[in-house]
């Protein structure tokens, strides 16, 4: 990450975490509904489509170093990864708790895994 200086992480995924760029059509942090996309088949995400809306409030974003691990991805000036899953490591950058029934799934998703 880059919040603080350079840090590392645990390292489980591989990629690095950036701050939003400053843009005067942009509000950071991210506050609000944004449409998710899914570019492949997720056991986190299953049963969701394209364009279902999720809560976010964030100020960075990742860079996954492997794409083979992007579940979900976002938009907010640019296109974000918005969910990771490889293996039993998943992951949201949302908030599936503030998510209504859309969130509702993805936790139901993950209590069955």
């Amino acid at each position: 990450s880059d919040e603080l200086g350079v840090y590392s992480g645990l390292g489980i995924l591989g990629g690095s975490v950036h701050r939003f760029v400053d843009a005067p059509e942009l509000k950071i942090p991210h506050m609000g509904w944004s449409e998710l996309t899914f570019p492949r088949e997720s056991k986190l995400y299953h049963g969701l489509e394209n364009g279902e809306m999720t809560y976010f409030v964030h100020s960075y974003h990742v860079q996954a170093e492997d794409a083979s691990i992007v579940a979900a991805t976002a938009h907010h000036g640019q296109s974000f990864v918005a969910g990771v899953e490889r293996n039993n490591v998943m992951g949201a950058q949302f908030h599936p708790e503030k998510s209504s029934a859309v969130g509702l799934r993805i936790l139901d998703n993950f209590g069955r895994l």
